[in-house]
């Protein structure tokens, strides 16, 4: 008998082994099957996953405000080079347009283009050719000594505002013809699978190389704008690493409405909106600093510096086809404008493996590249045809977020999308925004990139 016993219990202990290891086996099967539901690693909420509304709703606005960094500044680096003035309202136009192309763009993307949590938005890379074709002689903006010659010799030169209107729309409309047709040859790209067939050769040797150009392109820029308070900067860039690096443990007591009523809950609020928290907190402080005249009227930390955009800006104004005119078309602008084609193309693509691997999610495959490089093509048609003056691409600040959130589902991006729309039609509300001092934006952006 206890040599029964004895086997018995021996068969009672594989049988235990056996089905912890069976029971292993189907943990990891379903942690395979499971494939894009990432959040049996580190992130809180993954690819398919649905956050509360109201928790999507504030992570969205986060997204939001870091897209809208770019958004904001292109009109502004755009606006030398086709004449517009300091002061003229239109430049509020151009953001409420550039918000209101990149929120639908983003949601076709997300939903039938590559479907990974990318935000769309204007892309710097399309400055270059831009600025490039305006410093050609027929489209060089006239100088204050050209107009006082001009009226010398009684010769007709920008005068009233329509006629300085009429300066800088012709030239955003040569631009718009150009983005346009140069996006068809990336919808061809996309729709005829063609960038899926060269992926074998579109390795990370050369897309690290790509992207990193373009982004020590912004540095300089970046540089110019944070000398313009340094201050500022660093304080943004230090709380910036302070919310993201060193405080994401730390939990504050939120009110919470459940069930039960309010009660209070504990949050790891610097982990969920590290960017959002040292954007609010820098911007603050800096709106203090104006209202009790620390700063004073020339310093370019002011918050008041561009409240003439509010008080320019409609209540509601929607972006329309061809608001500034219709598009004009010759060779070679669309020639410069392919060159940004091909260079927002290969940043895609390794945006894409990029925020596939921060979401836990597998490398896309073939057909879904294609479908996100024809998106962006669509995208950037749309974007001509409104004249927002640039074309989009994804923006790989919103991707870097991912991994300091560790939140990467679509509906967030889905969110930051209807912002955009909205703050692209109510023009008020999305003027606000540029108050924002640049110092503050560029660091906050700078840092992401670091």
């Amino acid at each position: 008998m206890h040599a029964e016993a004895h086997k018995d219990a021996s068969d009672i202990k594989e049988n235990v082994s056996l089905q912890n290891q069976l029971g292993k086996i189907d943990e990891e099967e379903g942690m395979i099957s499971r494939g894009n539901k990432v959040h049996k690693d580190d992130l809180l909420y993954g690819l398919e996953d649905s956050p509360p509304w109201y928790l999507s709703a504030l992570l969205g606005f986060q997204q939001y405000l870091i897209a809208s960094s770019g958004s904001l500044s292109y009109p502004f680096m755009l606006a030398p080079a086709i004449c517009m003035r300091d002061s003229d309202p239109a430049r509020g136009y151009l953001i409420s347009t550039i918000f209101f192309i990149s929120g639908i763009t983003t949601i076709f993307q997300t939903t039938f283009g590559i479907r990974l949590p990318i935000v769309q938005g204007c892309s710097v890379t399309f400055l270059v050719p831009i600025v490039a074709i305006m410093s050609l002689p027929e489209w060089k903006c006239p100088t204050e000594e050209q107009i006082i010659a001009a009226r010398l010799n009684n010769s007709t030169g920008p005068v009233t505002d329509d006629e300085w209107s009429l300066l800088w729309q012709t030239r955003i409309r040569e631009i718009s013809g150009a983005i346009m047709i140069a996006s068809v040859f990336e919808v061809l790209l996309g729709a005829t699978g063609i960038v899926g067939s060269i992926l074998k050769w579109v390795t990370p040797l050369g897309i690290a190389p790509t992207i990193a150009l373009i982004g020590l392109f912004l540095f300089e820029e970046a540089a110019t704008l944070c000398s313009k308070n340094w201050a500022v900067s660093i304080m943004a860039i230090v709380l910036m690493t302070l919310f993201s690096q060193y405080l994401t443990n730390v939990e504050c007591l939120l009110p919470s409405v459940n069930k039960n009523g309010l009660t209070m809950k504990r949050v790891a609020i610097f982990k969920i909106f590290p960017i959002l928290m040292a954007l609010a907190v820098s911007w603050a402080i800096c709106a203090i600093f104006t209202l009790t005249d620390y700063f004073g009227p020339t310093n370019l930390a002011r918050t008041d510096l561009r409240v003439n955009i509010i008080r320019d800006s409609a209540w509601i104004r929607l972006p329309y086809p061809a608001q500034f005119g219709g598009p004009t078309f010759t060779v070679g602008a669309v020639i410069g404008m392919l060159s940004a084609i091909l260079g927002s193309i290969v940043e895609s693509i390794g945006d894409y493996l990029a925020c596939a691997s921060l979401a836990r999610a597998p490398p896309p495959p073939k057909h879904a590249i294609n479908r996100g490089i024809m998106s962006e093509g669509v995208g950037c048609i749309l974007a001509g045809v409104f004249g927002a003056g640039c074309g989009l691409t994804s923006y790989s600040g919103n991707i870097s977020i991912i991994a300091l959130t560790k939140v990467a589902c679509r509906s967030v991006i889905n969110w930051a999308a209807v912002y955009m729309i909205m703050f692209g039609i109510v023009g008020k509300v999305g003027a606000t925004f540029a108050t924002i001092p640049d110092p503050v934006i560029v660091s906050e952006h700078t840092d992401q990139k670091l």
